[in-house]
């Protein structure tokens, strides 16, 4: 068996090395040490995985990290959080030591930071759709899945391009706090950035299936309808003759 894998790898070997190089944009790579400035409050958001700084070296081979500033992190900041800026940052609060990455939004009241996931950023997402998750300073956090709040999945599949489900822009409304995603079948899903609850769901699809699920009703009512007044117009001519 072992043999046999070899083979297969020797033989698309060539095929490898012709290839030009792939930009790692759209490939999923466990995310590490890092650390982001706000946009909107004077604060950074700090993240730090729960393994060690040699350990996250050897289990990513150093592909997107930089040993230098992970350590430098990691000295600095102690755990995973928010913290005011500058050269003496003071903890603001600490969130549990995930698998997370960037970019972060944080609220204007800095009590919640929304990190998106993996389904908004990935070409080819996969099969867990991870839209964000949601981080409150009461310590507690919410990872939102697309498949847990979908309906009619499977038909999206169908109708969607090359039968994939994907985001195609996102958005942080900073004035209503709020988080809100597009997809390539028309959705429109809108959390609620500090809670990660939906606050509005615009599915086209669903009001499509809405509309065809009570056309046969219409249609019956109608037919009703128009027999009766065409019964009573017989009525009322077999009267005047």
């Amino acid at each position: 068996m072992l043999i046999a894998i070899r083979l297969r790898l020797l033989a698309i070997l060539p095929i490898l090395l012709a290839t030009p190089p792939v930009s790692l944009a759209g490939i999923l790579i466990a995310p590490g040490t890092w650390i982001e400035q706000a946009e909107n409050v004077d604060c950074v958001v700090v993240h730090i995985p729960p393994v060690s700084l040699e350990e996250e070296l050897r289990d990513q081979d150093s592909i997107n990290v930089e040993p230098t500033l992970c350590r430098a992190i990691r000295e600095k900041y102690p755990q995973s959080g928010l913290y005011t800026s500058g050269d003496s940052p003071t903890l603001l609060w600490a969130f549990p030591a995930l698998w997370l990455d960037h970019p972060a939004y944080v609220a204007d009241d800095r009590a919640s930071v929304v990190l998106p996931g993996d389904f908004t950023k990935l070409e080819w997402p996969g099969c867990y759709r991870e839209i964000a998750t949601f981080l409150s300073s009461s310590g507690e956090y919410h990872t939102v899945y697309y498949d847990d709040i979908a309906p009619h999945l499977w038909l999206k599949q169908v109708l969607a391009e090359d039968h994939t489900i994907r985001v195609t822009s996102t958005e942080y409304d900073y004035q209503y706090q709020e988080f809100s995603i597009r997809t390539n079948v028309g959705e429109t899903i809108t959390f609620d950035a500090a809670t990660g609850q939906v606050k509005q769901y615009r599915d086209p699809i669903r009001s499509t299936l809405f509309v065809l699920a009570w056309l046969p009703a219409l249609v019956l009512v109608f037919w009703i309808a128009r027999r009766r007044v065409l019964s009573r117009r017989a009525v009322s001519s077999s009267r005047g003759d």
